[in-house]
């Protein structure tokens, strides 16, 4: 009787933690990075491509509408709009639950038209945030500022204000990754080094509107997002 108690004790136990396990949230933390180093705040890092030091006071961008993926069924959003800055560590990472298996998933780089067209909100779409701009042009998806003793600008700083919602030039991007099977967590790692690598930081240091030079500069941005296992 007390080995059938004991039994049952145990299968109960290994129910509790199986539903636990299902119920425990996944995580996609963000790292900004320069080559492999964490990137920090007013510290130095040298550009091959500008042949000098350069180092960031400001680093924000927006991901949101993130969806999870098995064969070809989509969910809905489990994430809406998320502001994630460099100088708050908390924003690095996204957290979520889900009961059904998937094996990729999907979000923007910046925010939906749906978001971008019905004006300002709350939360992480404050005006109070620094990420707006007017009812017309919508909202900053991406601030990357900085300075660097080679440019010739006013306190030798560079300043990207990326967005614009419009076609042929809306910046806001979709993004697709593999999620490996059974994981719980995953890295979003974006290699600043290689962004700066691509660009032409003297000639160009300063963009603060909406178009093709934005569209064109997003499109270098996302392109060093890589998705990796911790």
């Amino acid at each position: 009787m007390m080995g059938k108690a004991l039994f049952l004790s145990s299968f109960f136990c290994l129910l509790g933690m199986l539903g636990q396990a299902q119920n425990s949230p996944y995580e996609l933390e963000v790292r900004l990075l320069w080559k492999e180093a964490p990137i920090q705040l007013e510290k130095n890092y040298y550009s091959n491509a500008l042949g000098d030091s350069l180092q960031f006071s400001s680093l924000r961008f927006y991901l949101s509408h993130l969806q999870l993926i098995q064969s070809n069924r989509v969910s809905e959003a489990v994430l809406d709009a998320k502001l994630i800055d460099l100088s708050d560590s908390s924003s690095m990472h996204l957290s979520w639950t889900n009961e059904e298996a998937f094996d990729s998933i999907r979000f923007l780089f910046g925010l939906t038209d749906e978001i971008q067209k019905q004006g300002v909100a709350g939360g992480d779409l404050d005006p109070q945030k620094g990420m707006y701009w007017t009812w017309k042009s919508g909202y900053i998806l991406c601030k990357i500022e900085g300075s660097s003793p080679s440019l010739s600008t006013r306190k030798n700083q560079f300043v990207f204000h990326l967005g614009g919602y419009e076609s042929p030039y809306a910046v806001s991007k979709e993004l697709n990754f593999t999620w490996v099977k059974d994981a719980r967590k995953q890295l979003l790692e974006i290699d600043l080094y290689r962004f700066f690598e691509s660009i032409d930081l003297k000639s160009n240091p300063t963009l603060m509107s909406a178009g093709e030079k934005a569209f064109r500069m997003s499109e270098a941005w996302t392109a060093v997002f890589q998705l990796k296992e911790p």
